[in-house]
């Protein structure tokens, strides 16, 4: 992290493509690449990893707290983490975001072949006539009355309405 400059003039803007890791309002934490964000604070992460505490942690972490026992915290906490992959948080959720790592190499990460096909212009009819019948641009009607055709033989309309 010693070749990042981050100064108060940085912006979320400035980040993207970098790793970093938010926290959320219910105390987890993701690490991911960040590719976008909006005006709400809504943040779109790739290759992302979710670290939180597990509930027998946070159950024995608020019994220490009543009860006031002298034992280590580090003994109590258990933490999970599972890879997601691409996410989208929602803004209202997110606390903080911090940098982990500068980009990375993106021509490195799309490796992707070309593939074998080939592009080719369509046929074109050298006649002089033009084609007769409707045009494919417009809708093409198949009944006369599209939409709702009224209730099915035999109903009749609860007391009160009119027919």
């Amino acid at each position: 992290m010693s070749n990042i400059n981050v100064s108060k003039k940085t912006r979320l803007s400035d980040l993207i493509n970098y790793t970093v890791k938010v926290i959320t309002l219910d105390s987890r934490q993701f690490i991911g690449e960040l590719l976008s964000f909006d005006k709400h604070y809504n943040l779109v992460l790739a290759d992302t990893e979710e670290y939180r505490l597990t509930k027998k942690s946070v159950l024995s972490l608020k019994d220490r707290a009543r009860n006031k026992s002298e034992e280590s915290e580090s003994n109590l906490i258990q933490e999970q983490k599972r890879t997601i992959g691409l996410i989208i948080l929602r803004g209202e959720h997110v606390i903080s975001v911090t940098i982990e790592a500068p980009p990375t190499n993106q021509k490195a990460r799309v490796a992707a072949k070309q593939g074998s096909g080939v592009i080719k212009p369509l046929k074109t009819n050298n006649t002089t006539t033009k084609p007769s019948g409707q045009s494919l641009t417009a809708p093409v009607r198949t009944q006369n009355n599209p939409g709702f055709a009224g209730a099915p033989k035999g109903f009749n309309p609860p007391p009160g309405f009119k027919r």
